[in-house]
């Protein structure tokens, strides 16, 4: 038996002011960014239809852009976006709830009437990696990237009163359960755990541009990438190509508000472990994994030469801004601390130097052990337990796709003073932490022995 259409709560003739309807949800993204794997993810709730970028049409007829599969997609779908903002978006539909995906730029010429009468999300990913997977297929130019088009976005919701939530798509990925009861919660809807998984291979949602783009994403069967399980493996960072980086630069400022704007994830799991207290056993094996990784080579004796990497010019380093308390991860040439900073004017902080070995901090418990002892001797509480520290640090080298060959150096300061002044007393907020991980192997040269 066929399923009665639910009316919206938005129906209404062609030009009616009409009523919010809080069921109509709308995903605006840029390309690459696990977009079509999150519409996978709503599909599979008992509540909800799926739409693949329903405008697509509209905004190909609009602009006139080039796509090698343009005729299919004039073929399939209605190019009047009016009218399927109208019959399509905000009109009766099968089921309780409505998830479209669309790319933020194909939001030109639509009628302001979508964003005031429905729901919206808007999905971002680091600039870097959207340029250097979109590059693969087309030339990505500021336009085709949505940045300017998803703070546009932002924007005209915020000041219809509705700022919608924000999600970077390398927390979906490396957090999908916390991710998504985030943006359920947002939503004003329960979390279902169906979205967590959907079954390998093509949709017939699909639309029917997904030979070109979703290969990878029907390999899949959920967000988080396990062999070749997941959607948006994040290996190490890639420089640009020269000709790229102007466009990268662009981007940056864009991307960078939409961030600091993101939710972060509904946890409800135990960090990862910090390791072993020290015991003689446990040491032993964290003693022969720094001696695997050293190469071989290089005689014992310690060292600060080390080899240039040109990954590290695009790193993203973790900040923990001591007056906000927001934790980000900001792109190495944008990093910076105030020169109010305690550490900067005053010297007044603590650090540790850590390896990173097949993904595990080596003697983790031992540096935070230090670090804390450090800060207590200054008098300075950092704010955080080791464990929560330990996990910043995951955090930050997981962001990079980083596992090994990789030396991490973290910094405490007191925070942010109001003026020049020595007293610890004076300052604003909590400790400011900066993480910052390169790819860092010791020089082959001669080496000048451990004092």
């Amino acid at each position: 038996m066929a399923e009665a259409a639910v009316p919206s709560a938005a129906a209404g003739t062609a030009g009616d002011v009409g009523t919010f309807d809080a069921g109509s949800i709308h995903c605006w993204s840029g390309p690459r960014c696990v977009s079509t794997s999150l519409m996978y993810s709503w599909a599979q709730r008992s509540d909800t239809q799926v739409l693949d970028e329903p405008l697509y049409a509209h905004f190909l007829s609009l602009t006139g852009s080039e796509r090698p599969y343009t005729d299919l997609v004039l073929a399939s779908q209605d190019a009047d976006g009016g009218r399927v903002v109208r019959q399509q978006l905000l009109g009766p539909r099968g089921k309780p709830l409505l998830y479209a995906k669309h790319m933020a730029k194909h939001r030109i010429g639509v009628p302001r009437e979508l964003l005031r009468r429905a729901r919206h999300v808007l999905l971002v990913r680091e600039p870097a990696a959207v340029i250097h997977s979109f590059s693969e297929v087309l030339e990505p130019t500021l336009t085709e990237t949505c940045y300017p088009a998803l703070l546009e976005l932002y924007s005209e919701l915020r000041s219809l009163g509705r700022p919608p939530p924000v999600i970077l798509s390398d927390d979906l990925v490396r957090e999908p359960e916390g991710m998504l009861r985030a943006l359920c919660a947002s939503l004003d809807l329960p979390f279902e755990p169906q979205m967590l998984s959907w079954p390998a291979g093509p949709k017939p949602y699909d639309g029917v541009w997904a030979p070109w783009w979703y290969a990878q994403t029907h390999k899949s069967t959920g967000f988080q990438h396990n062999g070749s399980q997941g959607p948006s493996a994040r290996g190490p960072p890639r420089p640009l190509p020269d000709h790229l980086k102007p466009l990268l630069e662009e981007c940056r400022p864009l991307y960078a508000m939409l961030q600091r704007r993101a939710l972060r994830p509904l946890r409800g799991d135990v960090p990862r472990p910090l390791g072993p207290a020290g015991g003689a056993e446990d040491t032993a094996q964290q003693q022969k994994a720094q001696a695997e990784q050293r190469p071989s080579n290089l005689k014992k004796g310690g060292t600060h030469a080390y080899t240039p990497d040109p990954r590290n010019a695009d790193i993203m380093i973790g900040m923990r801004d001591g007056v906000t308390g927001d934790f980000s991860l900001v792109w190495r040439p944008e990093a910076k601390v105030s020169v109010l900073d305690s550490g900067f004017m005053l010297g007044d902080g603590v650090w540790e130097g850590v390896r990173l070995h097949r993904g595990v901090l080596l003697f983790a418990q031992e540096h935070m052990d230090r670090l804390f002892e450090g800060a207590k001797a200054i008098d300075m509480d950092i704010g955080l337990t080791k464990q929560e520290v330990a996990q910043l640090v995951y955090d930050t080298v997981d962001a990079n796709g980083m596992r090994d060959h990789v030396h991490i150096r973290l910094m405490v300061t007191r925070g942010l003073k109001p003026t020049p002044y020595q007293n610890p007393g004076t300052t604003i907020g909590q400790p400011t932490i900066v993480i910052i991980p390169e790819y860092k192997v010791a020089d082959s040269g001669p080496k000048v022995g451990a004092c």
